[in-house]
C-alpha cells in the first residue's frame, strides 16, 4: 500500500490563482516523506477547498492509498466532514500535556475518518476570525 498525504489550506495570501473563485490543487515537489505524495488545496474562501480535499482523500483511500488529511481551516471543515465531529487540534493536544510533546501519543491528535482516512487538525478555532467562527 502506498502512502499519500493530502493537505488542505483555507487561505494562502501569497498563492497565485487561475482566476476568481478557482480551487487550486498542486502536488508539492518540496519535502519528501519516503514515497509519500503531498498535495495542497488552496484558494479564496467559500470555493469548495474543504469539500474537494475531503473527497479526494476518500477517493484515494478507496483505491488503496493510505491518506492523512491535515486540516488548516479554523472552522475544521475538512476534518469534520471526514470524522463527523470536531476533533482536538494539535495545539489542544499539546495544551493537555502542558506542552511536553514527549508525553503525546499519536492517538491524541490523529483521528480516523471516513474509509480509514486519518485526520489531523492544525487550525485553532479560538483564533478564528469572527466571521469564520460563526458561519
Amino acid at each position: 500500500m502506498k502512502t499519500g498525504t493530502l493537505l488542505e489550506a483555507s487561505g494562502c495570501g501569497t498563492c497565485l490563482g487561475d482566476g476568481e473563485g478557482s480551487v487550486q490543487v498542486r502536488m508539492d515537489t518540496g519535502p519528501k516523506a519516503g514515497t509519500a505524495k503531498v498535495f495542497a488545496v488552496y484558494g479564496k474562501g467559500g470555493i469548495g477547498k474543504s469539500t474537494t480535499s475531503s473527497n479526494l482523500s476518500v477517493a484515494f483511500s478507496k483505491i488503496g492509498k493510505r491518506v492523512l488529511q491535515i486540516g488548516c481551516d479554523p472552522k475544521h471543515d475538512s476534518t469534520f466532514t471526514l470524522t463527523k465531529r470536531l476533533v482536538p487540534t494539535v495545539i489542544d493536544a499539546l495544551e493537555s500535556v502542558n506542552f511536553h510533546a514527549e508525553e503525546l501519543r499519536v492517538e491524541d491528535f490523529v483521528f480516523e475518518g471516513h474509509n480509514g482516512v486519518m485526520c489531523v487538525e492544525a487550525a485553532d478555532r479560538r483564533r478564528a476570525p469572527a466571521a469564520a467562527a460563526t458561519s
